[in-house]
C-alpha cells in the first residue's frame, strides 16, 4: 500500500469517528431540548385556547351587565310592563347577540320572563334545567342577586355546555338594592367552537366529561390529570394531543379540552440531526480529499516529480532538463541543486515558464472575478429579500398587530355605547379607518415579502403570484404544478420566485400578451420553473438593453446555483423561459447562502 492510501485511510477513520461523535451529541443533548420546547409550546397553545374561551365568556358577561344595570330593566322587574318586552326582548336581540337564552328572575327565584331559541334556525327550544318556572334562591346563578356582583362561566345543560352570565338587575348608576337577576346564555355549539378554532388557529374541541364518544386516549388523559398536573400532553406520530379540564360555574370539572398540534419542533430537530450527520460525513469526505490533494501538491507530488526528473536526466544525459521548483523547503533545495547542473538551459526554460505562469495567473484572476461577480449577484438578491422580509415582519408585528388589537378594543367599546349616538358613530368610523389601515398593512406586507413563500413553499407562492398579476394587470395566467410536495430550500425558493416575478414583469412591459402560463415541475434532484407567453416575441440576439440585462441577471443567478437557463423566442412566436436548478447543489466557489 502506498503512502497516499495509508494517509487517506487514517484520515477517513478519524473523520467517521468525529461524525459519529457529533451525531451522538445531537441525539443525546440537542434533540431532548426540542422535545422540551415542544411540550412548552403545547402548553402555551392550550392556555391560549382557554384564554379565547374565557374571552367569549367575558364578552357575554359585559353584555349581560349592560342589560342588567339599566333603569328600564330595573323598572321591568318592578312593574312587568309589556312595552319593555316589545321593545327589547325580540327575536333580533337573540340573533344579533348570538344568544340562546335570556331569563329574568325576581328576588324569590321566580321566572318573570324567559325565552330560549336556536340561533341557527331562530326557533324556540327548551334548555334543561333552566326550563322551570323558577330556581332556588341558593342556586349558583341567583346567589349574586343579594350583592353588586355577577357569576359567569360554563353551565351544563341537556343541549350541551353553555356559556352563561348572571348579573343582579340594578339601576343604570350601578346602585341597588337588586330587584332580581338577569341570566344570558350562549350554547357552546359547533359553530361557536369553529369560531374559537379560527381565532386561535389551533385545532381543538370540547367534550363533556363521561361522553360516550370519548376515545381511549381521552379517558387516559382524564386519569393522568389532577390539581398539581392540570394538563396532560400525549405524543402521537406527527401530532401532539394536549388535554386539560374546564370547570363549570361551581368550580367542578365539566369539560375536557383537547388540542391537536403538529410536531413541528421535533420534526425540525430530527431533520437538523439528519442534516448534521450527513453534513459531517460529506465534510469528512471532502476534508479527506482536500488533505490528500494538499499532500499530493506539497509532498507526494513534488517528490514523485523530482524523482522522475532525476531518472530522466540519468537515462537521457540531457542536461537541458530542469525541475524549476520555487519551494523554500527541503524539497525545493534539492530541486535547485539539480537545476544548478543545467544552469544555462534552466534560465531559458525559466523565462518561458514564467510567461506561461503569468498568463495562467491572469486567466485565474479573470475566472475569480467572474465567480465573485456571480456570487455577489446572488448574495445581493438574498440580502434584499432578507431586508424585505424583515420590513414585512416589522410591519406585521409593530403596525399590523397593534392596529388589530386597537380594532378589537374599539369593537368592545362600541358594544358598550348606546345605539344611535354620536360617540358610537365616531367609534365606528374610527374602526373603519383602522380596518382600512390593517388591510393596507397586509397588502404592503405581501408585496414586500409574501409569507406564503416561506410558510407553504414555492408552488403555493407561484400560484399566489399568478393570481396577483391576474388581478392587478389583467393578465390571464394558467398555473400547473407537478410534485409540489418535494421541499425546495429557502435560497433556491427565493431565487426562483424572484426570477418568475421578473419574467412576468417582462411579459407585462414587452410581450403585449394577455395570456401566460407558469409550470413548476419538481423531481427528486431538480426543480424546474417554465414561464411562457403568446406575445410578440423577440430576437434573442438583438434584445434591448433593459430586457437583455434582466435576462442576463436571471441567467447568472441560475448558473450560480448550478442550474440551466433556457430561452426560446422569435418575433411573432411568443417567448418561453425554462429555469432548472438542482435541489441539493452546493456551489463549488462559494459557501451556501444562509436561510432567510
Amino acid at each position: 500500500m502506498t503512502l497516499k492510501w495509508k494517509i487517506a485511510g487514517s484520515l477517513l477513520v478519524l473523520s467517521l469517528l468525529l461524525a459519529v461523535s457529533d451525531y451522538t451529541i445531537y441525539r443525546r443533548v440537542i434533540y431532548p431540548n426540542y422535545l422540551a420546547l415542544e411540550q412548552t409550546f403545547a402548553k402555551k397553545e392550550l392556555a391560549r385556547c382557554i384564554a379565547t374561551l374565557e374571552s367569549s365568556i367575558k364578552f357575554l358577561d359585559i353584555l349581560t351587565n349592560d342589560w342588567a344595570a339599566w333603569d328600564d330593566s330595573y323598572a321591568f322587574l318592578l312593574d312587568r310592563n309589556a312595552d319593555y318586552i316589545k321593545s327589547n326582548l325580540v327575536q333580533e336581540t337573540f340573533l344579533d347577540n348570538d344568544l340562546n337564552l335570556i331569563h329574568y328572575y325576581d328576588l324569590k327565584g321566580n321566572l318573570v320572563w324567559g325565552k330560549a331559541v336556536a340561533v341557527d334556525s331562530a326557533t324556540p327550544i327548551l334548555i334543561r334545567p333552566l326550563d322551570r318556572p323558577g330556581l332556588p334562591i341558593t342556586h349558583s346563578l341567583l346567589k349574586q342577586a343579594q350583592a353588586i356582583g355577577g357569576v359567569s362561566g360554563l353551565f351544563l345543560t341537556d343541549k350541551g355546555p353553555m356559556l352563561v352570565s348572571s348579573r343582579p338587575v340594578i339601576t343604570s348608576e350601578n346602585r341597588g338594592p337588586a330587584v332580581g337577576t338577569l341570566i344570558m346564555g350562549k350554547l357552546l355549539s359547533p359553530a361557536l367552537v369553529k369560531r374559537l378554532v379560527s381565532q386561535t388557529r389551533v385545532d381543538h374541541t370540547y367534550m363533556k366529561l363521561g361522553d360516550a364518544w370519548m376515545t381511549d386516549d381521552d379517558r387516559l388523559a382524564m386519569t393522568r390529570m389532577n390539581a398539581s398536573h392540570p394538563m396532560f400532553i400525549q405524543e402521537k406520530t406527527g401530532t401532539l394531543q394536549a388535554y386539560t379540564t374546564i370547570p363549570d360555574i361551581d368550580g367542578v370539572p365539566a369539560l375536557l379540552l383537547r388540542a391537536t398540534l403538529s410536531r413541528d419542533f421535533t420534526a425540525e430537530g430530527l431533520a437538523g440531526i439528519r442534516y448534521g450527520a450527513v453534513s459531517d460525513i460529506l465534510v469528512s469526505i471532502i476534508l479527506v480529499l482536500v488533505l490528500l490533494w494538499l499532500l499530493k501538491m506539497t509532498v507526494i507530488g513534488p517528490i514523485a516529480s523530482l524523482t522522475r526528473h532525476a531518472v530522466a536526466i540519468r537515462d537521457t544525459d540531457d542536461l537541458t532538463l530542469t525541475h524549476n521548483s520555487s519551494r523554500k523547503d527541503e524539497i525545493g533545495v534539492l530541486s535547485r541543486e539539480f537545476d544548478r547542473l543545467v544552469a544555462r538551459q534552466h534560465s531559458i526554460q525559466k523565462g518561458l515558464m514564467g510567461e506561461i505562469e503569468e498568463r495562467q495567473r491572469y486567466e485565474k484572476k479573470l475566472t475569480d472575478y467572474h465567480r465573485r461577480l456571480r456570487h455577489l449577484s446572488s448574495e445581493l438578491l438574498l440580502t434584499e429579500e432578507r431586508e424585505r422580509r424583515k420590513i414585512a415582519i416589522d410591519l406585521h408585528d409593530y403596525i399590523g398587530q397593534p392596529l388589530a388589537i386597537s380594532k378589537i378594543k374599539l369593537d368592545e367599546l362600541a358594544s358598550t355605547l348606546p345605539a344611535a349616538t354620536g360617540a358610537l358613530t365616531h367609534v365606528e368610523q374610527i374602526g373603519k379607518y383602522i380596518e382600512t389601515a390593517i388591510q393596507s398593512t397586509r397588502t404592503l406586507t405581501f408585496d414586500l415579502s409574501p409569507p406564503i413563500l416561506y410558510e407553504f413553499g414555492l408552488a403555493a407562492a407561484l400560484k399566489w403570484l399568478s393570481e396577483k398579476f391576474g388581478r392587478q394587470y389583467g393578465l390571464e395566467i394558467k398555473f400547473d404544478v407537478v410534485n409540489s410536495d418535494i421541499p425546495v430550500e429557502t435560497a433556491l425558493r427565493v431565487m426562483l420566485f424572484q426570477a418568475a416575478r421578473e419574467l412576468l414583469f417582462n411579459i407585462i412591459k414587452h410581450a403585449r400578451s394577455r395570456e401566460a402560463q407558469i409550470t413548476m415541475m419538481a423531481e427528486e434532484d431538480t426543480v424546474k420553473v417554465m414561464i411562457q407567453d403568446n406575445g410578440v416575441g423577440f430576437d434573442p440576439e438583438a434584445v434591448n438593453v433593459e430586457l437583455g440585462f434582466g435576462l442576463f441577471s436571471i441567467k447568472e443567478r441560475i448558473h450560480h446555483f448550478g442550474g440551466r437557463f433556457e430561452l426560446d423566442s422569435a418575433p411573432g412566436k411568443g417567448t418561453r423561459v425554462c429555469l432548472t436548478v438542482p435541489l441539493k447543489y452546493i456551489p463549488p466557489d462559494a459557501q451556501r447562502s444562509p436561510s432567510l
